[in-house]
């Protein structure tokens, strides 16, 4: 029996110059820090190396069935060249400088695990020639659409037809090697923008049917595809109970690498709609690309989540998401966007690339964000939900309308829809609006619309992802009921749809800041909070008494001479600013009369 083994480098560096590398079939090679093994001649690879430099100036070939983690190619110049057999890449493979020749015998692989990416490369490109194969592993269990991408300058469908069965309109020689079925109805669907709407069922989906010529999927065009699990799987096309395996899907071309620009369709402002695909063989950042990068293209990401809900969209823009969004697309995935105006087009840069993944959770920490609560609504006989959020001025050029950089518009998806509607008709699925006020005089009104396909019991539930400032609070408003319900963290309101048209409406919910007959507190003594302490300029002073009572403000020195008094008039509670940039530094105090109690506070003035 041939004995394995695993050979672990520790030395700080090896460099193997005019001497060629062979890694015989279960032999391991694992170097224990990157860039420690240089290799500067020919590899023979039938086994796995974890971590491998290829340097030098030497053309040199790489030979065998092996695996290769984190691979990086750093040539003063010459090329390495995929010979034959077959590389397989997992984690990384880094174009630091020198071209590789991949010739049909370099895979990325995708597995349950991971998927291999290709970091950042020159701005220019040309860091690979060849053909390679790149795979994207998709989960079983789930009989649904999914969004799909390429990263090649162009692909024909018949990439995807030797994985899964796709199904459609079949004639002349079959080029795209659908499988036919009974009916040959449609499961593969591209978008044109100049019929898009935005809706449920969305006129933009324009079936794929298969003729005599292959269909061709250009740079960066997405695809709806549904994944019925294997191809040929028992019971897949038939319509019978089966439970849908993993597949994993093995593409080849020549990748997409440098930066480029990629023009978008725009008819008119009721359109706009692009399907677009990650266009590298890297997960990347949406982050990174959107703060310079975007020629009259709206901010939003909508991403859509086959088992999430039934099928649900997920938005994301400027670090708030809905339904599990993220700024991090991952490759071979396709995702909407929106243009605004003609000559809309993306600038794709090498730097826009991450190693990230994406999460279920991504609101960045970095940002000092406030004022913004998700509301997600929920079917009780079902988990199927759906969720908005709403967040207001930490950007201080948000307006209550839609904001291309800092608004995602909602999109319908198959299950219940939640969503806020501004007075101009606009749906969002992320709302961004105006600053809000003191409480004292912030008393606005959103309105929610909720599109229910199935009569019955329903919840709205809410997570304050950020505390409100300035002393606001929001409600829920069941026009329904005639009735409120504070919005806090952990609030469920539940409601019902029945066959009354009214309890459908998109005009039933809405949120209420402030509203005054809810908002007065139940005060049993005078309450005063002096701020900042110390201060400098202005003194912000609250307080909250037990009813409507003449009240007075008195400052005075440390020698106890008065220097300053407002007289508040009849008041219960209240917020008040008050001007003290002409007072000396030193020791004052505040005084608060309301002719039944008196309140005194010590502050310091710098």
């Amino acid at each position: 029996m041939k004995k394995l083994f695993t050979l672990t480098l520790l030395l700080s560096s090896v460099s193997l110059v005019n001497a060629q590398l062979s890694v015989a079939s279960g032999t391991t090679l694992f170097v224990t820090n990157a860039n420690d093994l240089s290799a500067q001649d020919n590899i023979d690879n039938n086994g796995t190396i974890t971590n491998l430099t290829i340097s030098g100036s030497n053309a040199l070939n790489i030979t065998g069935v092996g695996t290769i983690n984190n691979l990086v190619v750093n040539k003063a110049s010459g090329t390495a060249t995929c010979a034959s057999g077959m590389q397989t890449i997992t984690g990384t493979y880094t174009p630091t400088a020198g071209v590789l020749a991949a010739g049909g015998y370099l895979k990325l692989k995708s597995d349950a695990t991971g998927t291999a990416r290709i970091g950042s490369g020159s701005s220019s490109g040309g860091y690979i020639t060849g053909n390679v194969i790149v795979e994207r592993y998709i989960p079983g269990g789930n009989r649904k659409f999914r969004f799909l991408g390429h990263p090649f300058t162009s692909m024909n469908i018949s990439e995807l037809t030797d994985n899964i069965d796709i199904t459609g309109t079949i004639t002349g020689t079959n080029a795209n090697a659908f499988t036919a079925t009974q009916t040959n109805n449609p499961s593969a669907f591209t978008f044109t923008e100049a019929n898009g709407n935005g809706a449920a069922f969305d006129a933009g989906w324009t079936p794929v049917t298969s003729g005599s010529a292959a269909t061709t999927l250009t740079q960066g065009q997405g695809l709806r595809v549904l994944v019925r699990g294997a191809k040929g799987q028992t019971g897949s096309l038939t319509g019978g109970q089966y439970t849908p395996d993993a597949v994993t899907i093995d593409m080849a071309g020549n990748l997409r690498q440098g930066d480029f620009t990629q023009s978008l369709n725009y008819t008119d402002a009721t359109k706009g709609w692009n399907l677009i695909c990650n266009p590298y063989a890297s997960n990347i950042d949406w982050d990174l690309l959107r703060t310079s990068n975007l020629t009259n293209v709206n901010d939003a990401i909508y991403t859509y989540r086959p088992s999430f809900n039934n099928g649900t969209y997920a938005s994301y823009i400027n670090g708030s998401a809905t339904n599990g969004g993220n700024d991090i697309i991952e490759s071979g995935s396709a995702f909407f966007v929106r243009a605004n105006a003609a000559g809309a087009s993306i600038n794709w840069q090498e730097v826009d690339k991450t190693s990230l993944t994406p999460t279920n959770t991504m609101f960045r920490n970095a940002q000092n964000i406030t004022n913004r609560m998700m509301l997600h609504l929920k079917y009780d006989s079902t988990q199927y939900t759906d969720e908005v959020v709403l967040r207001f001025g930490d950007d201080k050029t948000a307006t209550d309308n839609f904001d291309a950089k800092l608004d995602a518009e909602n999109l319908a998806g198959s299950g219940h829809d939640l969503f806020v509607k501004d007075n101009n008709s606009n749906t969002y699925s992320i709302y961004h609006g105006s600053e809000l006020a003191n409480w004292l005089t912030e008393n606005r009104t959103i309105q929610l619309g909720i599109t229910t396909k199935i009569k019955g019991n329903y919840t709205i539930g809410a997570t304050i992802l950020n505390d409100f400032t300035n002393g606001n609070k929001a409600w829920l408003k069941d026009a329904f009921t005639n009735t409120l319900t504070e919005i806090t963290a952990g609030m469920n309101y539940g409601f019902a749809v029945t066959n009354d048209v009214a309890t459908q409406s998109n005009s039933r919910f809405s949120i209420l800041f402030n509203p005054k007959e809810k908002i007065a507190p139940t005060i049993h003594s005078l309450t005063v909070k002096v701020s900042p302490n110390p201060a400098k300029g202005f003194l912000q002073l609250s307080y909250s008494q037990s009813d409507m009572l003449n009240t007075t403000i008195t400052i005075s020195n440390a020698e106890g001479k008065n220097v300053q008094s407002k007289n508040l008039g009849k008041v219960q509670y209240g917020i008040e600013k008050i001007n003290i940039s002409n007072l000396s530094a030193g020791i004052y105090f505040v005084q608060f009369n309301n002719g039944v109690e008196i309140k005194t506070e010590k502050i310091i003035i710098e």
